[in-house]
C-alpha cells in the first residue's frame, strides 16, 4: 500500500491555527467540521505520497492561499484542488519511482488550470525516457492558447516527436473535439513529420459542411480521395465528391 501523508491545520471557524503532521486518514476536526479534513501548508506541499518498495516520492501537491476541504472518503485522492501561489511553479508534481523523472505537472491559478506566457498548464513525460508525450493548455480553467494553436498535443515516448494535434474545448466539465476553421485533430507521420489524417469535429462529433469530415494524405501530401469521410452533426452521409480546400472549415 502506497503511504502517504496529508498536512492539516484547522478549527472550527476554518482558519488556520498550528502546524502538524498527520497520517490519513486521520481527522481531529469536530462541529461543523467533523469528517472532514482542511488541508494547507504555507512553506510546503500539502499531499506526499511515497512508492512502497523504494521510499521515494512519487507525488506532491501544493496548497497555498485556498483551503479546500472533502470527506475523508475520497483519500487517497486528492481532497483538495492544489493550488501555488507562484505561476511559474507547478501546484502538482508526480515523479517516476525508479527513474525519479517527472512525469506529470499541474499549474494553477486559485485552483484552477492555468498558465501565463503560451506554456501548457498540465505536461505529462515518460518515465524511462524523459520525453514529454502529452501537455494541455489551458487558462482559467479553461482549453485556451494564443495564435489558434492545438490547446492538446501529443508526442512519442521514445523520441519526442509530435504524433496528434488536437483541439479541444470544455462543454459540461468534460473536454471536447471541438473547431470551427479547420481540423480538429490532426495526426503526423512520427518519421518525416507530415499530415497522415484530419478529422473535423463541432463538440466532439464528426462535422464538416462543405468537404470530408476525415481525409487521409499520401507521402507526397496529396489528400487521398478514397478515404473521404462526409459526416454532419456526428452521421456519415452520402456527398459527391467536390472541389474543396483539404485545410478549409
Amino acid at each position: 500500500m502506497i503511504e502517504y501523508r496529508v498536512f492539516e491545520t484547522h478549527d472550527t471557524q476554518y482558519r488556520l491555527t498550528s502546524r502538524s503532521w498527520l497520517l490519513a486518514p486521520t481527522s481531529r476536526s469536530r462541529g461543523l467540521n467533523a469528517g472532514l479534513h482542511l488541508l494547507f501548508h504555507q512553506d510546503g506541499p500539502a499531499y506526499e505520497e511515497f512508492d512502497p518498495e523504494t521510499g521515494a516520492l512519487i507525488h506532491e501537491a501544493w496548497v497555498e492561499d485556498l483551503r479546500w476541504s472533502a470527506p475523508l472518503s475520497t483519500i487517497p485522492t486528492l481532497p483538495f484542488r492544489p493550488n501555488r501561489r507562484e505561476d511559474t511553479l507547478p501546484a502538482e508534481t508526480k515523479y517516476d519511482a525508479n527513474s525519479g523523472i517527472v512525469t506529470f505537472e499541474r499549474y494553477t491559478r486559485e485552483g484552477k488550470k492555468h498558465r501565463d506566457g503560451g506554456e501548457p498548464s498540465e505536461i505529462y513525460r515518460d518515465g524511462k525516457t524523459g520525453h514529454v508525450t502529452s501537455w494541455f493548455f489551458y487558462q482559467r480553467g479553461n482549453f485556451a492558447r494564443d495564435d489558434n494553436l492545438p490547446t492538446g498535443q501529443h508526442f512519442s515516448p521514445e523520441t519526442g516527436r509530435l504524433l496528434r494535434d488536437e483541439y479541444l474545448k470544455r462543454v459540461n466539465l468534460e473536454p471536447v473535439l471541438d473547431r470551427e476553421d479547420g481540423p480538429a485533430l490532426i495526426e503526423y507521420d512520427p518519421e518525416s513529420g507530415r499530415v497522415v489524417r484530419e478529422e473535423y469535429y463541432r463538440e466532439d462529433e464528426l462535422h464538416r459542411e462543405d468537404g470530408p469530415a476525415i481525409i487521409e494524405y499520401d507521402a507526397d501530401g496529396s489528400p487521398i480521395a478514397s478515404s473521404f469521410q462526409y459526416f454532419r452533426n456526428g452521421y456519415e452521409v452520402a456527398v459527391e465528391p467536390e472541389e474543396f480546400s483539404p485545410t478549409g472549415p
